[in-house]
């Protein structure tokens, strides 16, 4: 898997010009010559040799994540995981990939049943983080009652809340 465009984090971003900058080009430029000696590296003949009988496949994590950021409304999240939902049921899924099990995982849901009803699950804070924001680097004291502790992350609460239906599914769809 290639790397992802670092310079569009949000740490990045306001690290090198504030809180409505746009993505480090510089960062990303790092990131795309990554991308590209990888791609060279893994149709080389010294990975083959080493890997006898393995199979490499390039994900360019770089260009999908791009493409969401210049074009996010092709990318509503309920849209996109119908979709993923549906192709991982799919005839082509099962046989490009014998004998392995693919199961769908709502996160998605998971995530914005928190957001919508943090009250029913003990979190009095849905919509700021414990930590690490513009304002304050200072972690909250209370962060079982936040849904995310940073930016982007849930809280370890946050997260055992989720991961008990998210592992019913996973055991579901494996059986």
């Amino acid at each position: 898997m290639g790397a992802i465009p670092v310079g569009c984090l949000p740490f990045h971003r306001f690290l090198f010009g504030g809180v409505f900058a746009w993505c480090n080009f510089m960062m990303n430029k790092i990131a795309e010559d990554f991308n590209t000696k990888l791609q060279k590296a893994l149709i080389g003949y010294e990975v083959e040799e080493c890997f006898k009988g393995a199979k490499f496949v390039y994900v360019d994590m770089y260009g999908s994540i791009m493409d969401l950021i210049n074009h996010p409304k092709a990318y509503v999240s309920e849209d996109f995981n119908t979709k993923l939902q549906k192709a991982l049921i799919g005839y082509e899924v099962e046989e490009s990939f014998k004998g392995a099990k693919f199961v769908y995982v709502d996160m998605y849901g998971s995530i914005m049943d928190l957001i919508n009803h943090p009250k029913a699950y003990g979190f009095t804070e849905a919509k700021r983080s414990c930590c690490c924001m513009v304002t304050s680097i200072i972690p909250c004291r209370n962060p079982d009652e936040y849904v995310f502790y940073d930016f982007a992350h849930p809280t370890m609460k946050a997260y055992e809340v989720i991961s008990k239906p998210l592992i019913y599914q996973m055991r579901k769809g494996l059986a």
